[in-house]
């Protein structure tokens, strides 16, 4: 069984990469919850099953804001979206930042969305953690407000479309191809 505790590089546990090529034959995708310095390591677990469709979540985990620490987030992500069956949820908002505004939170939005473009990116709440420290209308909101140059098709990938067509939300749950990048 892998380990619940966190792990320097999960991704090496043998008992995920054993059972981690099952989930494309199940047609499922894996939400893979790391840090920063575990992306290269995510990146390598990806390019091996290149089949099984990974939601990074939380955006990667950003938790230091520090430009130096923000600096090598974007490095990264940019790194691991090189991979195109990874997509990345922008979610977890106030669990990383407990006091966000939508000019605090920008540069993570916009960051994710910048390296896995909006048709592999998709916004989320993280409720009922997330009602610790705001409310579904204003993460909603924010994420507007964030995104109102954006175009139509790019705003209606990042709300619904992306995690609709990774999730298989509108297949009734049949196996489908991982979404070509």
């Amino acid at each position: 069984m892998p380990s619940t505790r966190t792990q320097r590089a999960p991704t090496e546990d043998p008992s995920l990469r054993t059972n981690f090529g099952r989930l494309a034959a199940l047609g499922l995708s894996f939400d893979l919850q790391i840090y920063p310095h575990q992306m290269e390591q995510a990146a390598v677990l990806a390019r091996a099953f290149p089949d099984v469709r990974i939601i990074l979540d939380h955006a990667g985990m950003p938790i230091s804001r520090t430009e130096p620490s923000l600096a090598t987030w974007r490095e990264q992500m940019r790194h691991l979206a090189r991979c195109p069956n990874v997509a990345c949820k922008i979610s977890g908002i106030g669990a990383q930042d407990h006091h966000w505004t939508a000019h605090s939170i920008r540069p993570v939005v916009l960051g994710a969305i910048e390296a896995f473009g909006p048709d592999r990116s998709m916004f989320a709440g993280n409720f009922p953690v997330d009602s610790l420290y705001s409310t579904f209308s204003r993460l909603y909101s924010a994420f507007s407000e964030l995104t109102a140059d954006f175009s139509a098709d790019e705003r209606a990938r990042l709300f619904s479309g992306t995690a609709t067509e990774t999730y298989r939300l509108g297949s009734a749950g049949r196996p489908g191809p991982v979404p070509s990048g």
